[in-house]
């Protein structure tokens, strides 16, 4: 191997090693340490590991089929949520059809990877102090209220009751800044390590997948079925969907999404975010407000994520069944320049 050739891989994992630690990161973050209580233990370095690899598949799956509006973006971090709940955890096949739904894309899809990364992008990237300052504390609040409820509820005392036990402020703030330092470590190394918005190779992308699958295979295949095989029916379904009207050249919209880049000064406004969620938590929990939390929020948020998932899937396909998709590929063939913003 030449240098030349020797530096091209270097790059290579630099930038491999990048994207999984940023996702890793930033997923992890919105998904785990914002979630719930979690026992230490270095059992959380695997954690952000399975995230990033996760993380990373789902940059590849934007790059291989060029989404080029956010309803393609949706159904991707669709296939990612699916694969997280899916492959090192059996959640999506114990009760279905809601496991469908939540938590793979009314919290990843939705909350992790639409606001958690693309909003949280281009709001602090793009707007002004004031937009920031609120996006941070508006996420603080939610998710203070949100963690007050499942930091402190457990079974009983009657059967099929619930209870409360609360739990220290400060061992909550201990575990939501951790995820606020790995959250904003993350956007840190998205600025320094961003994606590339061309298409990758379809060797790449089949490379990770097959380590997915195979994960799936000698995993909790075999123990769930037949429930097992509704992933590779929903994987199957969003690639079909975004093939359908999937770009064949680089994108204004992608690479305009990749191209984000957060000032460093903009990142104090992400002290908001702890401090709301910290504050609201201790708030919550000096009233002892038994709030049933977990029943707004699926309420709120499991009707939004499956009716635009679906809606996402059908955009998808009318744009290929119409000829879009072609005339994407005839214009490159000639030189043709696709128009800003065209939506997949």
């Amino acid at each position: 191997m030449n240098g030349r050739a020797m530096a091209r891989v270097g790059r290579y994992l630099l930038g491999l090693a990048g994207a999984v630690a940023a996702t890793g990161a930033i997923f992890g973050a919105f998904s785990e340490y914002w979630f719930y209580r979690l026992e230490g233990g270095p059992w959380q370095v695997e954690l952000i590991l399975t995230y990033g690899l996760f993380g990373y598949l789902f940059l590849l799956t934007l790059r291989l089929f060029q989404v080029r509006a956010f309803a393609g973006f949706f159904v991707a971090a669709g296939t990612f949520g699916f694969m997280v709940e899916g492959i090192p955890v059996p959640a999506l096949y114990l009760n279905l059809p809601f496991s469908m739904v939540w938590t793979s894309l009314a919290w990843h899809a939705l909350l992790t990877v639409s606001v958690g990364y693309c909003l949280y992008r281009r709001v602090m990237a793009r707007s002004g102090p004031g937009p920031a300052l609120a996006l941070n504390a508006l996420i603080g609040v939610a998710l203070g209220v949100w963690n007050a409820y499942l930091w402190n509820v457990a079974e009983g005392p009657a059967p099929g009751g619930i209870s409360f036990q609360w739990q220290p402020t400060g061992e909550f703030a201990r575990q939501f800044l951790i995820g606020w330092g790995l959250f904003i470590g993350g956007h840190v190394l998205f600025d320094r390590f961003p994606p590339s918005a061309n298409a990758p190779s379809r060797r790449e992308f089949a490379a990770f997948l097959g380590l997915a699958t195979l994960a799936f295979l000698l995993g909790v295949f075999a123990p769930f079925f037949p429930f097992s095989l509704v992933l590779p029916f929903l994987l199957l379904v969003s690639l079909a969907s975004l093939g359908a009207g999937a770009a064949t050249v680089r994108n204004n919209w992608l690479a305009a999404f990749f191209a984000l880049r957060i000032a460093p000064g903009a990142y104090l406004f992400s002290l908001a975010l702890p401090a709301m969620a910290i504050a609201t938590y201790a708030l919550i929990a000096a009233a002892r407000l038994e709030w049933e939390t977990n029943v707004l929020a699926a309420a709120l948020t499991v009707p939004a994520a499956a009716l635009y998932w679906l809606h996402a899937l059908l955009r998808a396909n009318r744009a290929g069944a119409s000829g879009q998709g072609g005339a994407d590929r005839g214009g490159a063939g000639r030189g043709g320049k696709r128009p800003e913003g065209a939506e997949q």
